[in-house]
Parts: structure tokens; C-alpha cells; sequence
């Protein structure tokens, strides 16, 4: 085959796989027609080169025959020797990006975008023009000769680029070997999880999860290691079985923590992820981003089990979304930012409620009380209880806040599962309250020296835990008066 068909046949199959895989590749639904007509482009345009080189072997004599039967360009002055090694060292890239990509896929259960394919294309394309040059130099009568500078180059960028691949991959995929994932790391926790049996604390920090005992307070086995970014929220299925944490950027991934993997990752339509809310029967995954250029804040909802988006990209609280809580029957996600939108799970649509609460400053926790009727919201001025269902201010009881209680804010609140007590965590501190009385509960709970990030109820609500910028989490023991703390980490 000439040089003009190879090439040109490469193209039109890649272009072709190109498209049939961004046609794979799961969108929201905003962004299904734009897709939809790039895929269609890319095979488009692999049919037509295809085509035309079927056409140049079936019409020989016809000026696009002649078009496609063109030679190699001559490379006057170049060794054959230098034109492979150059075809060499491009097609190590190409076959490292390919195998890159497959290894992802194969490791976090991505689907293989077709633009990964037009990399590899680049790297085949222009290494099969320097083999078909230096085979057309060699029937030319070119003569290799002694190494030339540009050989020794060629054959150093060569030797260093396979060693270097090799050592890089052996080093960053060997967890004892980086300096990120050692046995003792501490790590500022973004989110926090008791295990429904209540033995195990599971927490998402920087790169890692981890898990303890509750009982001893000794790690369990290694961390869960294999991404290195800033976790921005954490979630546990309701079986236990799976840890799924929103990773800055616009990645969501799924770890077993009995085979300690990751076993599926999420690439969200949204860059920007800065917060994530897991359905309570864990089949639902929504992701809250801040989009810089739109300056407004947006939701993708995930099918877990399916990999999939769920309906199209929810426009949500203006500057981006601080926070979300889904209500305990899975039917309402609640999205925050200095306001509060109430959405339609199933309808993908807000909610008109009778009233409409209004917050002063930020908001940076959401929690549903375990019945459904009250929303607790913490943020910059303190914390405050709606009525989920109306809207209005809850008052049954109302809840006895002091201002000066949380003077930096609230960061983090959570119901106890029996709905009885609800805690809420500004600077250092930690404040219970009776959810009979309105009340607080026995005094605050001290222990963290930095900002404290997330807190977390035990499922027979004995236990909470906390976890702070001071990289400790601290289990407090609920059912003793005044509680008492187990340090962790």
C-alpha cells in the first residue's frame, strides 16, 4: 500500500472509532446534542477518507488515484537510521497514552472518550510517515553511516523516555513507595462515616480514605490509596460496601472496602466539584460544582449503579453550591449557597414551597431530621431549623441558639438517627441539642485545636465523631455524662 493510503486509511478508522466512542460516552442530558453532532462529524469524516481510498484502489487511473498513490516524502540528507528511531520514539508515546487509557478504564471503569483516540492518532500518524521515509530512503540507495549527533539524540530521548515511563509508573503505583501513603499518615478529614454494624469510622481526606476500630481505635489495614487530589465530600452506601468520594476536579469515585479498590469512577460533565449528597437507599449520587465562567452553581445527578447522569444539569444557587442533603424518602435534594433551592428529585425541577427560607451569609451544612419534617441549616450566622415540607420557620420546638455560641459560624451539623439530638460544630467546638426541648444538651465538646470540618452520628446514635483541621478525629461517647472523647489518627 503507498504512503498516502496508510495514512489516510489510519485516519479515516480512527476518526470512525473516535466518534463511536464519544457516542459511549454518558452525558447530561445538555450536553447530549452537542456530543451527538461531534461524534457524527468524527464518523463522518473517517467514512469519507475511507471511501475515498477504496475508491483511488477501484479507479486506478483516476486522478484521485493518483492523489493516493503518492510516495513518502524524500528526507535528503537523513539516515534511515535516524527516521526510524524518530518513528521509535513517537510510537512509544502513542502506544503509552493508548495503554494509559486502557489502564484507567480498566482500573476505574471509565469509558474511553474518542478524543483520547485523536492523541493516539497523532502520535500513528507521524510515526508511520518517518517508517515509510526511511524505507523509501533505504530503496534510494541512503546509506545509515556513523551515529550523527542527531542519532545520539534520538537514541538517549529514546532510552530515557522507556526508563523514565517505567520507573515514574513503578514508583507512583507502588502505595509503600510514595511519600503520600504511609501507614501512620494523618490526614484532614472531609468527610466522616460509621459503618452500619458501628465497628468501623471510614474518613476521606487528601488522596486517601482511611478506617479505624471503633473499639480500639487502631487503623484497619491499609489506606485506600490511588488518587491524588483534595477530597471535597464523602459518602457510605447504606450496605456499607462501598465509600464514594467527590475529589476536586469533576471526578466521583467508588471504593470497595472489602477489596480495597476503586471499583468505578465518574467523570462529571461540571469541573468544579465542591460538594456531594448520597441518596439514602445509595442509588442516587448528586454532585454540586461552582461554574466560574457562568457564576452560578450546578447539579449533576448520577445513577450509581449505571454509571450514568440522570436528566440534564440542574442550575442551582448562584456563585456555586456549598451544601446538599437529600430528605430521608430520597424525593427531595435541598442545594445551598447564600440561598435555598428545593428540588423535585424525580422532576429535575425546584419547589415552590408556601414559605421561602431565607439564610444571612453562607451556608455550609444541611441536615433532614430522620423524619422528614425539619431542615436544620448551619452556615455563617449560626444555625437554624425550617420546616421541610412549608418552609416556614420550625418552632416545635424552636431552637434555642445563642449567636455567640458558634461566633465564626457553623461548619458542619448532623441529626442523630433516633432524631433526638441534633449537633453542630463552629471553630473548635461542638454543641448538642435536645430535639424534644429545643435545649442544649450538657456541655460543649472540646478537643480540636483547628476548625472542625465534619461530624457524624453513629447508626444507634451513641456515638458522634469529628474531624478538624488539626488532622485528628475525635469519637465521642454519647451515652456517658459529660461524653467522653477517643482521639483517632
Amino acid at each position: 500500500m503507498s504512503f498516502s493510503r496508510s495514512l489516510y486509511s489510519v485516519m479515516g478508522f480512527v476518526f470512525v472509532a473516535a466518534g463511536v466512542f464519544e457516542l459511549m460516552t454518558p452525558l447530561g442530558a445538555d450536553y447530549a446534542a452537542p456530543r451527538t453532532g461531534m461524534s457524527l462529524t468524527l464518523i463522518a469524516i473517517g467514512a469519507v477518507l475511507l471511501v475515498a481510498v477504496l475508491l483511488s484502489v477501484i479507479l486506478k487511473d483516476s486522478p484521485l488515484a493518483k492523489v493516493f498513490s503518492r510516495d513518502a516524502p524524500a528526507r535528503t540528507g537523513t539516515s534511515p537510521r535516524t527516521l526510524y528511531l524518530l518513528a521509535a520514539v513517537l510510537g512509544v508515546g502513542g502506544i503509552y497514552y493508548l495503554l494509559s487509557t486502557i489502564w484507567q478504564m480498566w482500573s476505574f471503569g471509565l469509558r474511553l472518550p474518542g478524543t483520547n483516540l485523536l492523541y493516539v492518532l497523532f502520535f500513528s500518524f507521524v510515526a508511520l510517515s518517518e517508517v515509510l521515509a526511511a524505507r523509501r530512503a533505504q530503496r534510494q540507495g541512503q546509506l545509515n553511516g556513523p551515529l550523527m549527533v542527531p542519532d545520539i539524540l534520538l537514541i538517549g530521548a529514546l532510552v530515557i523516555g522507556v526508563l523514565g515511563t517505567v520507573g515514574v509508573n513503578l514508583y507512583l503505583f507502588q502505595s509503600g513507595n510514595s511519600p503520600h501513603y504511609r501507614d501512620d499518615q494523618k490526614i484532614i478529614p472531609s468527610g466522616l462515616a460509621f459503618s452500619p454494624d458501628g465497628k468501623a469510622i471510614i474518613a476521606a481526606g487528601f488522596g486517601m480514605i482511611r478506617q479505624w476500630d471503633v473499639a480500639s481505635g487502631q487503623p484497619i489495614g491499609q489506606p485506600l490509596a490511588g488518587y491524588e487530589s483534595e477530597t471535597e465530600s464523602m459518602a457510605l452506601t447504606p450496605d456499607g460496601k462501598t465509600v464514594i468520594v467527590a475529589e476536586a476536579g469533576d471526578y466521583i469515585r467508588l471504593w470497595d472496602r472489602t477489596a480495597r479498590q476503586s471499583v468505578g469512577m465518574f467523570q462529571s460533565p461540571e469541573y468544579g466539584i465542591t460538594t456531594m449528597a448520597l441518596s439514602p437507599d445509595g442509588t442516587i449520587v448528586a454532585a454540586g460544582s461552582s461554574n466560574a465562567i457562568q457564576k452560578d452553581g450546578r447539579i449533576v445527578l448520577w445513577d450509581v449503579g449505571r454509571g450514568w447522569p440522570i436528566g440534564s444539569t440542574l442550575v442551582a444557587n448562584s456563585l456555586g453550591v456549598n451544601a446538599m442533603a437529600f430528605s430521608p424518602n430520597g424525593k427531595i435534594l435541598v442545594s445551598a449557597n447564600s440561598d435555598l433551592i428545593f428540588w423535585d428529585v424525580k422532576a429535575g425541577k425546584p419547589i415552590e414551597l408556601a414559605g421561602q427560607p431565607l439564610v444571612n451569609g453562607q451556608v455550609w451544612g444541611l441536615a433532614f431530621s430522620p423524619d422528614g419534617k425539619v431542615l436544620a441549616v448551619g452556615g455563617d450566622s449560626g444555625i437554624t431549623l425550617w420546616d421541610a415540607l412549608t418552609g416556614e420557620t420550625y418552632s416545635s420546638p424552636a431552637l434555642a441558639y445563642d449567636p455567640s455560641t458558634f461566633p465564626s459560624g457553623v461548619s458542619s451539623i448532623a441529626f442523630s438517627p433516633d432524631g433526638k439530638l441534633l449537633a453542630g460544630a463552629g471553630g473548635t467546638i461542638v454543641r448538642l441539642w435536645d430535639m424534644t426541648t429545643g435545649k442544649i444538651s450538657g456541655q460543649s465538646l472540646t478537643g480540636h485545636s483547628a476548625r472542625i470540618r465534619c461530624l457524624a452520628f453513629s447508626l444507634d446514635s451513641k456515638m458522634l465523631a469529628s474531624g478538624g483541621d488539626d488532622m485528628s478525629i475525635r469519637l465521642w461517647d454519647l451515652t456517658q455524662d459529660p461524653p467522653v472523647s477517643k482521639l483517632l489518627n
